[in-house]
C-alpha cells in the first residue's frame, strides 16, 4: 500500500482528543472543479463553514483524498503539497486545524490498483491506526465514497458515522447504525449528529 501524507505544522501532534474527523477534499472542503492543483482555482464549498463550526473543538482532523491527476501527469506531488499547505493555512484562519493530509496519487488505468485509492479503505484505516480514536466520522461528497467506510465489516465498525456532502443537491446525507439513510440540509444534519 503506497499511502503518502503531508504534515506541515511541526508542532502538530496527536492530541488528547478521542474523536477523529476524516475529510474528503474535493466537493467537501473545496468546490470540485476536477483535478484542482492551482491555488488561484481554489473555492471553498458553501457547506464547509458548517463542518468547521461543529468539529473545531474536541476533534483531530485529517484529510484523505484521491489525487489521480498525479498519475495522469497533470500535476506533481510538489504542486499538491503547495496547494495543501495553502489550504491548511486558510482553513486554520477559519478556526479548524488539519493535522495531516493523506493522499493517493494512483489511478488503476495508469499505475495499477492500489488499496489506498477510495473507495478502498486504505487511507481511512491508516488514519485510524495513527490517531487511535474512540469515535470516527468520515465526510465525503459522493455516494460511492461510503464504500471506503463499508468495504468490510472491520472497517465499517471503525467508522461511527458517514456524512455525505452531495454537492449536486447541496445537502448532506447521514448514514449510521441508527439512521440508515436520510437527507437533511447541512445545519440540521450536523445538529442531529451531535445529539446522538
Amino acid at each position: 500500500m503506497d499511502i503518502l501524507s503531508f504534515k506541515f505544522k511541526k508542532n502538530t501532534s496527536i492530541t488528547q482528543n478521542t474523536n477523529l474527523l476524516i475529510l474528503d477534499r474535493d466537493g467537501v472542503i473545496n468546490v470540485n472543479i476536477g483535478y484542482l492543483h492551482k491555488i488561484e482555482d481554489l473555492i471553498f464549498t458553501d457547506e464547509f463553514p458548517y463542518v468547521i463550526d461543529k468539529f473545531k473543538v474536541g476533534w483531530d482532523v485529517c484529510v484523505a483524498t484521491n489525487q489521480s491527476g498525479i498519475a495522469r501527469g497533470m500535476y506533481t506531488k510538489h504542486d499538491l503539497a503547495e496547494l495543501s499547505k495553502y489550504m491548511e493555512e486558510k482553513i486554520s484562519l477559519m478556526g479548524l486545524d488539519i493535522s495531516r493530509w493523506y493522499y493517493c496519487p494512483h489511478h488503476p488505468d495508469f499505475t495499477g490498483k492500489f488499496s489506498c485509492r477510495k473507495p478502498e479503505p486504505g487511507m481511512l484505516l491508516q488514519a485510524i491506526e495513527y490517531y487511535k480514536p474512540k469515535r470516527t466520522v468520515f465526510i465525503g461528497d459522493k455516494i460511492s465514497v461510503q464504500d471506503a467506510a463499508a468495504t468490510d465489516n472491520n472497517t465499517y465498525s471503525l467508522i461511527d458515522a458517514l456524512l455525505l456532502l452531495l454537492s449536486y443537491f447541496r445537502t448532506f446525507s447521514f448514514h449510521c447504525s441508527l439512521v440508515r439513510f436520510a437527507v437533511f440540509n447541512t445545519s440540521t444534519l450536523l445538529n442531529l449528529f451531535f445529539l446522538l
